[in-house]
């Protein structure tokens, strides 16, 4: 952020196992320029989302990486872990890095920060979010349900 001034790091979240750790550990680092945020409600992520340069998503554990999806459907462009289920959602519409990369992370961000976002850029991220849908999961597992139950007939 030093070469950005202009810039915001908005740190959010607040659903962790040791949540107090983590922001502990946060505010250690906090200078201008970077923003706690906290818990952000639905209606007010949408607005960061779909306004911001990059979403980064360095997670060490995800179940699915809903997180990453959700701002793609806002038209967040997205830097995530290359690790668990993240990787295999994302893989083709998002960059994807080693959480623990220090290094790499600094790099995917002052790219995102000298890039500017395109609109077919922001577009694709929706495309690629809308892949994925609650209504398309539960038909695909009814189908796999269905699919058991005949075979074990």
């Amino acid at each position: 952020l030093q070469r950005f001034p202009q810039a915001q790091l908005l740190i959010a979240g607040g659903k962790s196992v040791d949540t107090a750790t983590l922001w502990e550990t946060a505010s250690h680092y906090a200078r201008e320029g970077v923003v706690f945020a906290g818990f952000i409600p639905d209606t007010e992520f949408v607005a960061l989302a779909s306004q911001c340069s990059a979403f980064l998503f360095p997670s060490l554990y995800e179940g699915f990486g809903l997180p990453p999806l959700e701002a793609m459907a806002c038209g967040a462009p997205v830097i995530a872990s290359n690790r668990t289920a993240v990787q295999e959602v994302l893989a083709g519409a998002a960059t994807l890095i080693d959480p623990e990369d220090a290094e790499a992370w600094a790099v995917a961000g002052e790219a995102a920060l000298t890039t500017p976002v395109s609109s077919a850029s922001r577009r694709q991220s929706v495309e690629w979010a809308n892949r994925f849908s609650w209504d398309r999961a539960a038909s695909e597992y009814a189908a796999l349900y269905q699919l058991a139950v005949e075979d074990s007939a």
